[in-house]
């Protein structure tokens, strides 16, 4: 769907009757940024189950968006906690220019500075990577940051193996939304991409991720509705209308729907208190959308995806930190750690640990030299 269709289609069903309380859905975010400029003159609020970007951030613009999925400010919370855990002071943030990806690379080098981490380098890339490698080697840097689609990755992995970007010395983050397998270099993309599969995993083995999760098999703890999540999917694969892909979507739709609807129920009763209801809203009544956003923003409850809550307009909701396990054929993406929104804190795994070069442990402090100690791996750059 379009960004001109979606306003298109929203015009016309505020339109009809019966009056709209809200909205629930626009799952890109380049829908949500247009048809929320639209929305909010309609006096409307809009959860989202998955526009991440985060230009929608802007209280301003956008005064009734919600989503009950993360936004990438959140993963960059996260990355810094990591960043700042092993002491990496100098790191380099490279990402592909575009509305999508440009703005959350800003954010990031503008926390990591604030955080007191030298962002030795930052480089938008259209088509230059062999440029963007040089500097990366000029400059020495061994922890690298990406912001960008699979496939532009992989071009930029394909130039850093060519000219030994890669191995002990150097640490590579990467997008948690890729899909399984990413690295694999399609028949479609040969053209494009001048190196073999092998050569892009050798780049990334090991490397990390941050992202949202949740364990759909969970049936002890009980959602809002009673059921299990586990119960909860179940439902859902029972019914033939609905496909597995992209499970995860279900269970933020879900609760964007719960959202909503505990947030009407509650402002309905603050309004009880003044002899008003639900059925006194327009779409011109600025009080009446003030409770509701209010009442949005006091959600806490248990969803499918976990507990529901927010700070400062942000779900609040552990993530969890991926690393490269497995070989070329098998290789997926494990936890090895959580990071937990609420205390601001980091925990690693302790069954699934990292792995770091030569299966040692590994902390990272920065000087002018490398230095390798063996049981506790110093690396020093």
């Amino acid at each position: 769907l379009d960004p001109a269709t979606a306003v298109n289609d929203f015009i016309r069903m505020v339109a009809e009757k019966p009056i709209k309380y809200g909205i629930i859905g626009l799952l890109a975010s380049a829908v949500s940024q247009v048809v929320c400029l639209t929305t909010k003159d309609w006096n409307m609020a809009t959860i989202s189950s998955s526009s991440v970007t985060v230009t929608m951030n802007n209280e301003k613009k956008y005064p009734y968006f919600y989503r009950t999925t993360l936004s990438d400010a959140s993963y960059i919370d996260a990355q810094i906690a990591i960043v700042k855990h092993f002491q990496w002071n100098n790191v380099a943030v490279v990402y592909q220019i575009s509305s999508t990806y440009s703005p959350t690379a800003s954010l990031l080098i503008e926390r990591l500075q604030k955080s007191n981490v030298t962002v030795t380098s930052s480089l938008g890339i259209l088509q230059q990577y062999d440029h963007a490698v040089e500097n990366l080697m000029s400059k020495q840097i061994r922890i690298i940051l990406t912001v960008m689609r699979p496939t532009e990755l992989k071009k930029l992995l394909c130039k850093a193996h060519q000219n030994g970007l890669y191995g002990q010395k150097y640490i590579w983050f990467i997008p948690g939304f890729f899909p399984e397998k990413w690295y694999f270099v399609q028949d479609t993309e040969a053209n494009q991409i001048n190196c073999t599969t092998k050569e892009i995993f050798e780049v990334i083995k090991n490397c990390f991720a941050i992202y949202r999760y949740f364990n759909q098999a969970e049936n002890v703890t009980k959602t809002i509705s009673g059921k299990t999540t586990w119960q909860i999917y179940q439902s859902f694969y029972a019914n033939p209308n609905l496909t597995r892909i992209h499970d995860h979507l279900k269970a933020y739709t879900y609760d964007a729907l719960w959202t909503l609807a505990l947030a009407l129920n509650a402002t309905n009763a603050e309004l009880e208190k003044t002899n008003q209801t639900l059925l006194d809203f327009t779409y011109t009544n600025k009080d009446i959308m003030k409770i509701i956003n209010q009442k949005i923003l006091d959600s806490s409850f248990q969803g499918l995806s976990g507990h529901v809550s927010y700070k400062k307009r942000e779900r609040i909701e552990e993530v969890h930190i991926l690393q490269m396990s497995g070989n070329i054929s098998s290789g997926e993406m494990v936890s090895v750690g959580t990071y937990d929104f609420r205390l601001e804190s980091l925990q690693f795994n302790i069954t699934n640990q990292i792995t770091w070069p030569g299966m040692m442990t590994l902390k990272m402090e920065f000087t002018n030299r490398i230095t390798f100690k063996v049981k506790s791996l110093i690396l020093q750059i």
